[in-house]
């Protein structure tokens, strides 16, 4: 399935998360223009050997590597993913006092017209940044803009295990096209097990 492209980067604060109920999420805000948004699971892995051969494998994913690449990331909205205080002028102080607070994040990938055209959209159900590093370059002979990269860990909910969902989008078919038009409105759960 060809991607071309990463649109409407979204994050909903969570509120409140327990073993026995799936979280409580605040109001959805836009993160920024995506630029580019990478997840990398992480594994750990076990082999068995007998009889001077591998017997038996197993692989788990603990959790994923998530890395967002936006055009802006604006100070406000930097303080909220990062946990950090936003003083009445708008300036952002970091202090050892952060604690970044737990977020799902949401966004959608433009298909290929090749494969149907459309989106699919990808939630990940609980995420924890952590401070960046910043370059700042001097002006050349040609404009170099200089666009922040935010990373941090995706991990399962406490609830049921989650790390993430995705579904592409189908407007024939009326009870996708009514999830995927609220995508940035709302958490989207999976529905029931296909029959």
């Amino acid at each position: 399935m060809a991607k071309i492209g990463v649109q409407q980067l979204f994050a909903w604060e969570i509120d409140k998360e327990t073993a026995d109920a799936l979280p409580t999420y605040g109001e959805p805000f836009r993160i920024a223009k995506a630029i580019e948004v990478s997840m990398n699971p992480q594994n750990t892995d076990g082999s068995l050997y007998g009889d001077d051969a591998l017997d038996e494998f197993e692989s788990f994913t603990t959790g994923y590597d998530i890395s967002l690449h936006t055009n802006d990331l604006l100070p406000g909205i930097e303080a909220k993913l990062l946990g950090r205080k936003v003083d009445k002028h708008g300036g952002v102080t970091t202090s050892t006092e952060d604690e970044a607070p737990l977020f799902a994040i949401a966004f959608r990938i433009p298909l290929s017209k090749g494969v149907g055209g459309g989106f699919q959209y990808r939630i990940l159900y609980k995420t924890r940044f952590t401070p960046f590093g910043e370059t700042f370059t001097t002006k050349g002979e040609s404009i170099n803009f200089q666009t922040p990269t935010i990373t941090g860990k995706s991990m399962p909910r406490d609830f049921d295990g989650k790390f993430n969902y995705k579904l592409n989008g189908d407007d024939s078919k009326e009870e996708v096209k009514a999830i995927t038009e609220k995508w940035f409105k709302e958490v989207t759960e999976e529905a029931g097990e296909a029959a």
